[in-house]
């Protein structure tokens, strides 16, 4: 699902929801939402969270960026 994958580029950089929170803007409480599947990922999340990652938005949902 789009909340692993991003749980697991999040675990792989080393960071906490906290942290993932402060480079995003995006509540904790949301971030955690996200990665256990209990909120929708909207196009402006994942940008979000790309952006704030510094990885393609391809990478959060599971997919090849050279695609």
């Amino acid at each position: 699902t789009p909340g692993e994958h991003i749980r697991s580029v999040r675990k792989r950089l080393g960071l906490t929801l906290a942290q993932v929170g402060e480079r995003t803007g995006l509540a904790v409480s949301t971030l955690s939402k996200l990665e256990k599947g209990n909120v929708s990922l909207s196009y402006d999340k994942l940008m979000l969270l790309s952006r704030g990652l510094n990885v393609d938005m391809a990478e959060l949902l599971g997919q090849s960026a050279s695609a």
